[in-house]
This record gives structure tokens, C-alpha cells and sequence, in this order.
């Protein structure tokens, strides 16, 4: 089956909301309002979390700009070289302090609009981000749109 008419039937079977034998609202049903709202503040993405298997320990800052950015602080990886690199002048640098995702920005309780770069095979990816709970994230890098990606879920270090 082609990536087109993949993408079809997943856009199509998301555009219902409730199945087809779902009953209408009753009048007591309170509409409008989310009662299990999971919205944290913009400001609570800031700090140091840990990569999915605890592979990277993850710093993010907020930007003078106010968009948020993330830098590799520590990990498995953190010492070697960015050998995979397609600026030829930047493979010799260490991966430790690098920025390897910028421009997300906050919108509706997600972070959206960033970019990924992925020391492991050089490319830049597509990256949004939300926060799940009090010591949780989730994240997902993307080609073109989020259905073609993967996701990862982050823990708050400390």
C-alpha cells in the first residue's frame, strides 16, 4: 500500500470523534468544559529530563526569544563526536552541550513548530512535545507530518 493511501484512510478514520452508534449528549452532559484538564503552564517544560531508557540526560531552556530549546547535558553519547554531521567542520565537536532541538513553541498546551536534530544518522527532523503529567513528557519526531514519526516518552530528572 503507497505512503498516500496510507495517510488517507489514517486522516479518515480520525475525522469521527465518536462512533457512529454513539449516543447524542444528554442535557446534563457539561459541554465546553474538560474535566480532566492535563494543561500545565508554558514555563513547566524548563529543567533537566531523561531520555526515553534513560539513554540522555535532556537540559531545557527557554530562549530570550521565547521559544524553547533543548541541549544534550550528559549521557551514553555525551562524549563522542558528532562524526555524522553533514557541516564537515562540526564532526570533530563533542555531543555534550549541543542544542539538538530549537524552536518549539508553546501553543494550546502543546510545543510545536520544532526542529530535531538527530546526532545518530545527521538528519533534522520535525520534533512537538507535551507534557503528560508533573514528572512527564512525551515527545514525537516527525518527516513532514506527525503521523509519519515516532514518539518517546521523558521522565523530569532529579
Amino acid at each position: 500500500m503507497k505512503i498516500a493511501a496510507i495517510v488517507t484512510a489514517a486522516l479518515l478514520l480520525s475525522v469521527s470523534s465518536a462512533p457512529a452508534h454513539a449516543a447524542p449528549p444528554s442535557a446534563d452532559t457539561n459541554l465546553g468544559a474538560d474535566p480532566l484538564d492535563t494543561t500545565f503552564p508554558a514555563d513547566s517544560l524548563v529543567g533537566s529530563w531523561w531520555s526515553e531508557g534513560k539513554e540522555g540526560l535532556m537540559k531545557i531552556v527557554k530562549t530570550k526569544s521565547g521559544l524553547f530549546e533543548v541541549l544534550l547535558q550528559d549521557g551514553k553519547d555525551a562524549d563522542k563526536k558528532d562524526v555524522n554531521n553533514p557541516d564537515p567542520k562540526l564532526r570533530e565537536r563533542k555531543l555534550k552541550g549541543i542544542v539538538i532541538m530549537w524552536h518549539l513553541r508553546f501553543e494550546d498546551g502543546e510545543y510545536v513548530d520544532g526542529y530535531c536534530y538527530n546526532p545518530r544518522d545527521g538528519n533534522t527532523y520535525r520534533v512537538k512535545m507535551k507534557i503528560t503529567g508533573p514528572s512527564s513528557l512525551r515527545l514525537r519526531g516527525y518527516l513532514a507530518i506527525p503521523l509519519l514519526g515516532q514518539s518517546q516518552d521523558w521522565t523530569r530528572a532529579g
